[in-house]
């Protein structure tokens, strides 16, 4: 990490009558004087008297005695003056090769008299360029040197210009001390062949062809490079050093260096890939190949895209592109194929207004994975992550990252734009919020407004991840846009939560599917069940899709204060595969905590349950209890239970994972899945003739699993794939290809028993 020392003073700087040094910036003392000289008229004589030292490096000769930067001067320095804008002919040269000289020399061609305000400057240009430095004071000295002094004529006698008090020069470059040290064991010191200091808009310094003698300068040693640059302030400065094959970078926020000073500052590298292109030092279009990782923020009107097949990283990327019709392309190009991996924070915004943030070309497809963010836009007329207005888009794919995607007028935020057409979206994990402009969803299609044009999507599926949707005016969250058309939609109850939305749509308007009736829409499934079939309503999904916001699954919530009321909401059957999520303790009595629906998730949150009773009565679909503890009721024998009485049966499903269940469970006909959990004895089968079934594929029961409610009770089915037994389980009751085995794990003692496969 760079070193508080950045923004301590301690100026670099030439001085008549003083001796000047510079003391490493690690207080603030390090202020260095500046001072003027003067003339007169005609032909000219001056002659001042000015060192190098005391903190004040600024020309040819730089040394460094403990941390204090001395300059001398050389007699073959030329100094020159300038009246405002003119130059006069001739220059002041050293008499010496001294920290301390005499600059003196005939001057002509301006006329001079007291009080005129003079400059004095080395060299006369001042034009340098910073590119090709070595590293060493040496090395600076003799070619990164700019210094300057202001001053003001006392008196021109008999043409001898004459100036009072000191003269001070001011360099106007920093001069910086930098040790690199690699990041990964904080310790080794880096020796690079290149290092390049650039602010973003371009290249500040660079070094090339660091030749190893400079490490062995008696001011350097291993990983110390001094270099010259020209001042700035509060900028983000990135070094890179090329250290035979590899690549190390250095990034910092809020830099300040000012000209005249000195830095001692220790950076910590970290190592980047192979392959790795930082866009700040892109100025010309670019197709990105396979493998390579892309950072820095684009700061070049420039097209970036991506080639035919590749799989590229974003690692802190920033395309922020102009609003003008000579850029007429997408913040990222797809050319084909392509994969992108998402790696920290990453921003694409499109340039020319027509075109989207990141574009896919038809037939093709992008994928998108990682664990880090994409803010994707546009100008105006282009969708977050898709088309641009008027063109057909390809299939889009997102399995992981944080996306925000924002399409603009008209156009998706990720998929189809105004009057275009996009392929297949697919959502398969991530945290996605997509918001489609005016007349646009936010995941599917755009605005249709035009003959001849017709705006259309692809199939929709999204099968994981937290998703929020929100439609612009007057379509869907997730599907058609106005007057547009979608393929079919499909949301699997294995997403974590999807959300959509309608803007200025009533709470009762569509949010999935078509927006209004003249577009169309193929079949729409959540959860397994169809509810829409491509021209009517299926399984009540009217009233079931007519929500603004449209939540699936819905959650609630629910603590030991206001529990039954959010079970009951949960109860209700007109919410799809809701989930009912706990957020403390609770306690109940016996036959309470009632769990009457056909689907849905009990999350118990690691909190502790008294006792539940389950009433799927609905075969083919299930209700899932999970993660936390079911103490139960020691009278009755029992944490989970069906019905108060021995004679009520129950056809549908109940799935149990993760869980501690301290009392019984009667299965009461429901046909059982454990997953895992500890549990004690289980009560499988009804006295009424509904055997049930009990299907365990991994978990640890202490107790024994019997196959009657009571004495007389018709035994249960069996499919054992997994598990631990304290009592040994049926050879019977295990699937085909399992058997029940001894255990040799270490918990054999309590679990003597394990059913596996063959």
């Amino acid at each position: 990490m760079m070193k508080k020392v950045m923004t301590l003073t301690g100026r670099l700087i030439m001085a008549a009558t003083l001796t000047m040094g510079i003391t490493a910036c690690s207080s603030s003392e390090d202020a260095i004087e500046q001072q003027p000289q003067q003339s007169a008229m005609g032909t000219y004589t001056m002659t001042i008297k000015a060192s190098k030292g005391n903190g004040n490096a600024t020309t040819r000769a730089l040394t460094l005695s403990d941390k204090t930067l001395t300059a001398t001067w050389a007699t073959s320095e030329h100094v020159y003056v300038k009246k405002g804008s003119t130059w006069a002919t001739g220059s002041l040269v050293p008499d010496a090769n001294d920290a301390t000289a005499n600059l003196s020399g005939e001057l002509s061609g301006v006329e001079i008299a007291a009080g005129d305000k003079l400059t004095l400057q080395f060299p006369k240009t001042g034009d340098i360029s910073y590119a090709g430095q070595k590293g060493t004071l040496s090395n600076i000295a003799q070619n990164y040197d700019y210094a300057k002094a202001d001053i003001t004529v006392a008196s021109v006698t008999n043409g001898n210009i004459n100036v009072s008090g000191t003269t001070t020069f001011t360099n106007q470059q920093a001069i910086v001390k930098f040790t690199l040290i690699k990041k990964s064991d904080g310790t080794t010191k880096l020796s690079p062949t290149a290092l390049t200091v650039s602010d973003g808009t371009g290249d500040i310094a660079t070094l090339t062809d660091v030749p190893a003698d400079t490490y062995s300068d008696p001011n350097n040693g291993a990983g110390v490079l001094y270099v010259a640059i020209p001042g700035f302030s509060d900028k983000t400065i990135t070094l890179t050093a090329t250290v035979g094959d590899e690549v190390y970078i250095y990034t910092k926020s809020n830099t300040s260096f000012s000209n005249g000073q000195y830095y001692e500052v220790t950076v910590k590298m970290k190592a980047e890939p192979v392959g790795s292109i930082n866009l700040a030092e892109i100025n010309s279009d670019c197709e990105i190949q396979n493998g390579y990782r892309l950072y820095g923020t684009l700061s070049s009107n420039v097209k970036i895209s991506i080639a035919d097949g590749a799989t590229v990283t974003f690692d802190g990327v920033t395309i922020n592109g102009t609003n003008n019709d000579s850029y007429q392309w997408a913040g990222i190009t797809c050319n084909g194929d392509a994969t992108i991996i998402l790696n920290g924070e990453n921003t694409v915004n499109g340039f020319q207004q027509d075109y989207p943030g990141i574009s896919v070309p038809v037939d093709k497809t992008l994928t998108i994975n990682g664990t880090g963010s994409l803010n994707a836009s546009s100008y105006g007329y282009g969708c977050g992550i898709g088309g641009r207005s008027f063109t057909q888009c390809g299939n889009i794919t997102i399995n992981g990252g944080t996306i925000t995607a924002t399409g603009g007028d008209g156009c998706a935020g990720i998929g189809g734009s105004r009057d275009g057409t996009c392929g297949n979206i697919n959502i398969t994990g991530g945290n996605v919020t997509a918001s489609g402009g005016n007349g646009a969803a936010g995941i599917g299609g755009g605005y249709n407004d035009s003959e001849g044009y017709k705006s259309t999507c692809g199939n929709i599926s999204i099968i994981g991840g937290t998703l929020i949707a929100r439609g612009g005016n007057a379509s869907a969250g997730i599907g058609g846009g106005y007057q547009g058309d979608c393929g079919n939609i499909t949301i699997a109850n294995t997403v974590t939560q999807v959300t959509a939305s309608t803007t200025n749509g009533s709470a009762t308007a569509r949010c999935i599917g078509k927006r209004n009736d003249n577009g169309t829409c193929g079949t729409l499934t959540i959860g397994g069940t169809v509810y829409w079939d491509g021209s009517d309503y299926l399984n009540d999904g009217e009233s079931f899709i007519r929500h603004n916001p449209f939540t699936y699954p819905q959650l609630y919530t629910c603590n030991g204060s206001d529990w039954s009321t959010q079970v009951a909401a949960f109860n209700n059957e007109s919410n799809a595969n809701p989930v009912l999520q706990f957020t403390s303790d609770i306690s109940t009595g016996v036959h309470e905590f009632v769990i009457s629906r056909s689907n849905g998730i009990v999350d118990l949150n690691r909190y502790t349950l008294y006792h539940i009773n389950l009433r799927n009565d609905f075969v083919g679909q299930s209700v899932t209890i999970k993660n936390g503890t079911i103490s139960g009721d020691s009278y009755y024998d029992n944490a989970i239970d069906g019905m108060g009485g021995w004679v009520d049966f129950f056809k549908g499903t109940v799935i149990l994972e993760n869980l501690t269940v301290q009392n019984g469970i009667y299965t009461d006909g429901h046909e059982y899945i454990i997953q895992s959990g500890n549990y004690q004895t289980i009560f499988h089968g009804t006295s009424n003739g509904c055997p049930g079934k009990l299907i365990i594929y991994g978990g640890y029961f202490n107790k024994t699993i019997q196959g009657r409610l009571q004495g007389s009770a018709v035994v249960g089915t069996y499919e054992l794939y997994g598990g631990k037994y304290a009592v040994r389980p049926e050879d019977s009751w295990c699937a085909s290809a399992y058997s029940v085995k001894e255990n040799t794990d270490d918990d054999r003692a309590t679990y003597p028993w394990i059913v596996s496969k063959d």
